[in-house]
């Protein structure tokens, strides 16, 4: 990976990122292809558009079409014929979905397959092997988010913590599976927090300790206001 700054003005900033012989102007917008399309637009159409980087959820893709089918097709760019930048989440998010979540500890998450209904446990372990099978460009680490809005502040901070915990968890199978395997993926950290500045600044804290080749700043767009949102965005970006 090679990412070269290209321009600045005050704290903002232009680049390239390079992954994979696949490239991507900064900033750029990332559509969500959830099953690994964009819905109504094919990958010409996206092309065409001058989109340069998609995100699929992971373990969504691994329930259906499942990661035996994709890995056949000797992984996610391949079956989708997506030549740009594919990044891969964790499925985290669904844990703001009460059809598909169940329940967490420190351990694992427990989530309800949608489509045939059994239960599956998501470690961070698993969650990097199934990205690895993928054969995305850039993984997301499993984190642990919670509504910045409507769970209570130590709810927040537990989430923050485990997510920290989670993030260590991560990076090391992540590493032991990218030499296994040769893998040039890329691993980011998701940082936490809410609203609360000392939690985001501690999450932020806790990441930056851990090699990873990215980070996002996650938790956000769930019901809190645009002020709120650029607020947090802001304070985390100075660590």
């Amino acid at each position: 990976m090679t990412f070269k700054i290209l321009a600045k003005d005050g704290r903002a900033r232009t680049g390239v990122l390079k992954v994979n012989g696949r490239k991507a102007e900064t900033p750029f917008f990332m559509p969500v292809a959830t099953k690994g399309t964009v819905k109504f637009m094919s990958p010409f159409d996206l092309k065409e558009a001058g989109v340069q980087a998609l995100i699929s959820n992971a373990m969504i893709l691994s329930f259906k079409p499942g990661l035996d089918l994709i890995k056949k097709f000797n992984g996610l760019h391949n079956f989708t014929k997506w030549d740009g930048i594919q990044f891969t989440d964790s499925g985290g998010f669904q844990m703001s979905s009460p059809s598909l979540f169940i329940s967490i500890d420190d351990k694992a998450v427990q989530f309800r397959n949608p489509f045939t209904k059994q239960r599956m446990t998501l470690t961070p372990e698993k969650c990097m092997e199934i990205q690895i099978d993928l054969g995305s460009d850039v993984a997301m680490c499993l984190d642990h988010m919670p509504h910045p809005v409507t769970d209570s502040k130590q709810f927040i901070s537990n989430a923050t913590r485990r997510t920290s915990l989670w993030a260590e968890r991560c990076k090391k199978h992540h590493d032991e599976l990218k030499k296994k395997t040769k893998s040039n993926q890329l691993l980011f950290g998701i940082t936490q927090g809410g609203l609360d500045k000392n939690l985001r600044k501690q999450s932020c804290l806790d990441l930056n300790k851990i090699n990873f080749d990215g980070f996002a700043i996650g938790g956000l767009g769930m019901g809190e206001t645009k002020k709120q949102a650029y607020s947090v965005v802001d304070y985390s970006e100075k660590f």
